[in-house]
């Protein structure tokens, strides 16, 4: 038998509750709060959550040009050289 405290488990208990209880239920605890940090691992990707990623992923792939193209536009120096603007 083993003994848990269900102030680990339920936010609500304001005070420590030992309760006892069969190992198979402890062990299927134990492997329950394995597999959320296991998820909570793998939702987290360079710091960021799996939807920030994609949406990151999403952006540089889609929405920002691969090449920026600058184009030689001097308007200044057209006005003084008596050329019209493009």
């Amino acid at each position: 038998m083993a003994i848990i405290n269900l102030r680990e488990y339920y936010p609500w208990y304001a005070h420590d509750e030992l309760v006892e209880i069969p190992d198979i239920i402890a062990e299927e605890l134990i492997a329950d709060r394995r597999y959320e940090r296991a998820f909570k691992r793998r939702t987290i990707y360079n710091g960021m959550t799996a939807e920030q990623f994609i949406m990151a992923w999403v952006k540089s792939e889609f929405i920002t040009p691969k090449r920026l193209l600058f184009g030689a536009n001097n308007i200044y120096y057209d006005l003084l050289k008596g050329g019209e603007q493009p």
